[in-house]
């Protein structure tokens, strides 16, 4: 998600020869130590600047690079503790080296999430997870929200002066 952002951030800013964009362009490729230090004269950065990017972020640290799909280990699905559900369902269509970790993918109000392909999913059920995998069909968003207060964040705003 982050490389989405920064991506339609320095596109706005007319930067069509980014540098992040060629670090996950290279981290894609499995680029070797020599060809990040190449960035970083090109850009006219220190290496450890690209170094410390290229392993910040899940898609381009170098043991996330080859994985085909990713099984969300961020707070909240930690905290349903699905993680070792959805690798046992990732297995039946990946082998080990294909299955990798996202600190976050987005889903969070749903847990069992994963991407694969760019997309983030969730699956409960090993069918549901099949179907995803077979089919790669978008799935919506049902955001359930409520309080047992008076909501803060999530309150419809019918007058601003009057909610400051």
């Amino acid at each position: 998600m982050a490389n989405k952002n920064i991506r339609a951030l320095s596109y706005r800013k007319g930067l069509d020869d980014n540098l992040f964009e060629n670090i996950a362009e290279i981290s894609k490729q499995n680029a070797t130590e020599e060809e990040f230090k190449k960035l970083s004269k090109k850009y006219l950065v220190d290496d450890s600047v690209i170094a410390g990017t290229a392993s910040f972020y899940d898609f381009t640290r170098k043991e996330n690079r080859t994985k085909k799909i990713h099984i969300c280990s961020g707070t909240a699905c930690m905290v349903s503790k699905k993680q070792d559900e959805l690798i046992s369902f990732a297995k039946s269509h990946f082998s080990n080296e294909e299955i990798g970790h996202a600190a976050c993918v987005g889903r969070c109000h749903t847990n069992h999430a994963f991407m694969i392909d760019k997309k983030t999913y969730s699956a409960e059920t090993l069918d549901a997870f099949n179907e995803i995998i077979n089919h790669k069909k978008l799935q919506k968003n049902n955001y359930n929200i409520d309080c047992n207060t008076t909501p803060i964040l999530t309150a419809p705003i019918l007058d601003l002066k009057s909610f400051y």
